[in-house]
C-alpha cells in the first residue's frame, strides 16, 4: 500500500517506485507474401538500465509468423533465451512462445493471447473485448 502521509508520525511512509526499463532490439520482416509476414529479431535485449549489483538483464532472439487479412490477425512468436549470466533460471519462469488472435465483427473488437513457458511455469492465456 502507498502510504504519503508525512505528518502521521508512521516511520514507514511510502516513497515513490520508479522503474525504468528498456527494450532495444534489432528486427527484420520477410514479407508480406500475400497476407503472411516473417519477423525474426537476432538480438532482443531488456535491462533496467542500471549498473553494478542492481543491474539485470537478459537477451533473446525470436522469430514470429504474422497472418494478417482484414480485419482478423493471427500471430505466433517463439523466443530463443541467451545469455543469463545474471540469473541462470529465469528462463524457467519466462514464456518460449505467445500466440495472438485479433478479430471482430462490425464495431466489435476481440482479441485471444496465450503463451507458454519454462518448467516453472503453467500455460497462460488473456482474452479482452472492445465495444
Amino acid at each position: 500500500m502507498y502510504d504519503d502521509d508525512a505528518n502521521d508520525g508512521n516511520a514507514y511512509d511510502s516513497g515513490e517506485f520508479r522503474e525504468l526499463n528498456f527494450n532495444p532490439e534489432i528486427f527484420f520482416v520477410v514479407g508480406p507474401l500475400a497476407d503472411f509476414r516473417i519477423q525474426f529479431s537476432p538480438l532482443d535485449h531488456e535491462s533496467n538500465g542500471a549498473g553494478s549489483d542492481t543491474s539485470r538483464s537478459l537477451f533473446r532472439s525470436y522469430v514470429q509468423g504474422i497472418f494478417d487479412r482484414g480485419t482478423y490477425k493471427l500471430s505466433l512468436k517463439l523466443r530463443k533465451y541467451r545469455k543469463l549470466d545474471q540469473n541462470p533460471t529465469l528462463e524457467d519462469f519466462l514464456e518460449k512462445w505467445e500466440a495472438n488472435f485479433e478479430g471482430g465483427f462490425g464495431p466489435m473488437r476481440f482479441q485471444l493471447a496465450g503463451w507458454q513457458g519454462g518448467k516453472r511455469q503453467q500455460g497462460h492465456g488473456a482474452g479482452r473485448h472492445q465495444p
